[in-house]
This record gives structure tokens, sequence and C-alpha cells, in this order.
């Protein structure tokens, strides 16, 4: 095949991509190269230039390439919900995360804390903890990993799950 499509993903949408692009090539006759990595370092790519025929982002980054140009606001759809979860030692106590004080209580008691610095999830825990007003505390102790899924802490759920518009 010599018809190909660049796709810049998020690694939410890997397994969906991934298990698309056969049927997609298949039919099309085009061959996917499909490349995946955090929002941040996607973002951080096709601000250096990097060119992409599809990009699959969060809704801030898309609105953000849309803003300077770099896409078509008029292309920009919503593909997928993805949740954040909080994992915890196997063998650990599941903390109590119920309430908003519930949760300000649990990670400011937390032993340890990581999540992911270039991720959406990781994006989200710090806009999170922000809005909690914990920023510092948890900053000031907090492993802040450059790509992989922490261990323990804040992480995407890998089960994303199709958008439905009427649930909005």
């Amino acid at each position: 095949m010599e018809n190909s499509v660049r796709v810049l993903s998020t690694l939410a949408l890997m397994g969906a991509v991934r298990s698309l692009a056969g049927k997609y090539e298949a039919a099309a006759g085009a061959r996917i190269e499909a490349d995946f990595a955090p929002t941040l370092g996607l973002l951080a790519r096709l601000h250096e230039g990097e060119a992409a025929d599809v990009v699959i982002l969060t809704r801030e980054g898309l609105a953000g390439l849309a803003a300077n140009g770099s896409v078509a606001a008029e292309s920009c759809v919503e593909l997928a919900r993805s949740f954040v979860g909080l994992a915890v030692r196997a063998g650990a106590v599941h903390p109590d995360i119920a309430t908003e004080a519930a949760l300000r209580a649990t990670l400011l008691g937390a032993r340890s804390i990581a999540y992911s610095g270039l991720g959406a999830s990781g994006i989200f825990f710090a806009q999170l903890i922000a809005q909690l007003g914990i920023a510092a505390e948890i900053n000031a102790r907090a492993t802040i990993v450059p790509q992989a899924l922490p261990p323990n802490g804040f992480c995407p759920v890998r089960r994303t799950l199709p958008y439905n518009r009427s649930a909005s």
C-alpha cells in the first residue's frame, strides 16, 4: 500500500486505534502509521512541527491546536470519555474518597503519591490538587513520573468507554 495515514494519539485510545487500524487498512487501502504518547508529549511534538493526518487528544489539547490554527476546529469531535482512578498497592486498605473532604484527607495522609507528568491523568490530578488547595503539600513529596504509569497513584482507567452524547 502506497497510501498511509499518520495518526498521533494519546495513550488512552491506543487499544481502540490498534484494533480498528486493520479494518480501516483493509477497507480503505491505506496503511495506518500510528504513534502513541502522553498528551503533553504529543502537544510538544506538534508545536515543534511534527505532522499528522489525524490527532487524537484531550478536548483541551484539541481546543488549543484549533485556537492556533494547527487543526481545523470543525473537525474536532469527541470520540470517547476516559476516567481517572486512584490506585493503591495490592493488599492495601481502600482509602475513603467518597467526599471532597475525605479525598483531601486521604491525599494529605498518604505515605507516598505518584502521578504522570505528561499524560491526561497527570494533568487532571495537578488541576485537582490545585482546586483542593493542597498542590504545594502534595507536590513537595510526590513522585512525578515522566511517562510510564505510576505503580501507586492517580492513573488513567484503561477501559475507555465510548462517548455517548445523550449522556452528557
